[in-house]
């Protein structure tokens, strides 16, 4: 594990963790940070590729990107170490490394691709964490197939890694907002192709009692805000504007039209500057509440 350990140092020296935890913080394309961060570890356990890289790539394209990659580092610790190769770690490391260094973008997916081919042991976190009337298969019920892990005999690992290209992970980009046949108020049921989860307090609580080598899963699964909480918040523009300006892209995107946050409300210097950003930018969740219910909440 030396390899691992050394790219989650370097990975932590830089780190700066979002200063807003407890914050309801929308993503690229408005779901709730910390549910896409749940529900990508769900997708991950379960083996499901393309909804595992669709999560991901959702934060990565939001910003997220170093803190996403250390989530990642943490739950290959926790839930595969005992079920991987030293040649396969060691490729996840090296992986990680690269990724430090370029920046490129299909490390990520390559990372998910390789690590959804494996098996999750869940059982050594969750006998000693989920102990809720020896709940830990219907945790794995609750949650599509994943495997309990009480039997870990018959694994076939292997140190075969597969590279994914930029065709592969094309999908996840952004949509071009400058396309002729462009409408931001079809963006959103657009991209949406899954619904995301949110975590429950009991499992919260039992991550949360874990050790102090899953602060950083802690930190961002940690539930912030009420159902009821977040539709009044995407019912007025305002509010909304101000929950996506904490998500990096959408900082970049306001601040490009001379917009910022000044007492505690997005403000832009004059009206068409406003209206060129509502232009590109504006997904109109207030009109699709329906759809942001149904599938982020």
């Amino acid at each position: 594990m030396e390899q691992l350990d050394y790219a989650l140092n370097n990975l932590s020296l830089n780190e700066s963790m979002n200063e807003n935890i407890n914050k309801a913080i929308f993503t690229r394309y408005l779901f709730i940070k910390q549910n896409v961060y749940w529900t990508l570890l769900l997708y991950i356990i379960n083996k499901s590729k393309r909804e595992a890289l669709y999560w991901a790539y959702e934060l990565y394209y939001s910003g997220f990107k170093k803190e996403l990659i250390m989530f990642i580092l943490h739950i290959f610790n926790i839930f595969y170490s005992e079920t991987t190769t030293i040649g396969f770690k060691n490729n996840i490391a090296e992986k990680i490394n690269n990724w430090l260094k370029t920046q490129d973008e299909t490390i990520l997916g390559t990372i998910i691709y390789n690590i959804c081919n494996k098996n999750a042991n869940i059982s050594t976190f969750f006998k000693k964490n989920y102990c809720i009337n020896n709940s830990l298969n219907d945790f794995c019920i609750q949650y599509k197939e994943i495997d309990s892990g009480y039997e870990l005999t018959n694994i076939k690992n292997t140190n075969l890694f597969v590279n994914l290209s930029q065709v592969d992970i094309a999908q996840y980009k952004d949509i071009n907002c400058y396309d002729p046949n462009y409408k931001t108020y079809y963006v959103l049921e657009l991209i949406t192709r899954y619904r995301s989860q949110s975590i429950t307090s009991e499992i919260y609580n039992c991550i949360n009692n874990y050790n102090n080598s899953t602060n950083h899963i802690k930190n961002l699964l940690c539930p912030s805000h009420t159902r009821d909480y977040y539709i009044n918040v995407v019912k007025n523009m305002d509010d909304t504007l101000v929950h996506m300006y904490y998500t990096p892209v959408w900082k970049e995107r306001i601040e490009k039209f001379g917009g910022g946050l000044y007492n505690n409300k997005i403000q832009f210097p004059n009206d068409d500057l406003f209206e060129e950003f509502c232009n590109l930018y504006w997904y109109e969740p207030d009109e699709n509440l329906n759809l942001f219910i149904c599938t982020r909440l």
